[in-house]
């Protein structure tokens, strides 16, 4: 079987940031769009086939976290200490939420528009 994209490309450099001081906002979205995606369903309830040796488990956090990362982030392995991270978790929390109130289209132009993109 074929695997997603994998995750550090997306949590190494969210790490170098937070340790550099610097702005997060794009990254986390990213994550929090992928945090979305793997409950393994589009906002249209569509069935989407998460490829990833912990699929079930990303599944079932999704699904309880909604929009709270957190449920996602306690997955040591994956995220490591970001989990403890308030700062980062604020950021994430903000596009998560966004995105299962909004959908990707209109956080996209939110996103466009705060982050001067």
């Amino acid at each position: 079987m074929n695997t997603d994209a994998p995750l550090n490309v997306l949590v190494d450099p969210i790490r170098d940031r937070l340790r550099q001081g610097g702005g997060i906002d794009l990254l986390a979205l990213a994550l929090a769009a992928w945090m979305r995606r793997v409950r393994g369903e589009d906002e249209q309830g569509n069935k989407i086939d998460v490829r990833h040796p912990l699929a079930e488990i990303l599944r079932e956090k999704a699904i309880q976290g909604g929009a709270d990362p957190r449920p996602l982030l306690s997955i040591e392995r994956l995220f490591g200490e970001l989990a403890q991270n308030e700062g980062f978790i604020a950021v994430l929390s903000k596009w998560l939420k966004a995105l299962y109130e909004n959908g990707a289209a209109k956080v996209l132009l939110q996103a466009e528009r705060e982050l001067s993109l």
